[in-house]
């Protein structure tokens, strides 16, 4: 009685498909890096618009803390029994002198604060910067981080971000 002879696999077969399997454990590894990234990216630039909105909003509020004080300066010389109008809307009310002199110093200290406060959100926006740019560096790795950034610098308006606490010589 004979034995069956089947074929034993080669070595090089075994082999083969040990590389043709950590190919494809790569190309899984690095889809899923590439999702990964492209989710911080979109994170990114949704706080670059929130810090964008938050500038405008403390801009806003200096321009109008100042506008406060040069009116409160620009009615100083005049009488208190002096007739002072002051908009509201469209219209505007005749006030005494002392009550808008006290309108116009609470809203300069009010705007003042209010500034102070976006200040702020705009710090803690940027830790959630730096915190979801270190995420990235760690996920894909110092060396393909920095070539990322070249990359965006080299294709100027291609949706660079913008990392705010450091300077642009450091990024390089």
């Amino acid at each position: 009685m004979g034995k069956n002879k089947t074929t034993k696999p080669n070595k090089k077969d075994k082999g083969a498909r040990a590389v043709a399997r950590t190919k494809e454990e790569q190309e899984a590894e690095d889809a899923a890096i590439a999702a990964q990234v492209k989710e911080i990216e979109e994170r990114l630039q949704v706080f670059s618009v929130e810090m964008k909105q938050v500038e405008g909003k403390v801009k806003h509020c200096m321009i109008e803390a100042r506008r406060a004080e040069l009116t409160e300066k620009e009615i100083e010389p005049m009488a208190d029994e002096s007739k002072i109008y002051r908009q509201v809307g469209k219209m505007f009310i005749l006030q005494p002198k002392p009550a808008l002199t006290r309108s116009l110093k609470a809203q300069c200290a009010l705007k003042s604060v209010e500034a102070q406060s976006l200040r702020q959100a705009y710090s803690k926006i940027q830790e959630k910067v730096r915190s979801e740019a270190a995420g990235l560096k760690e996920l894909i790795g110092e060396e393909r981080m920095k070539a990322l950034f070249s990359q965006d610098k080299s294709n100027e308006g291609s949706g660079n971000i913008d990392i705010p606490g450091k300077a642009k010589e450091d990024r390089d």
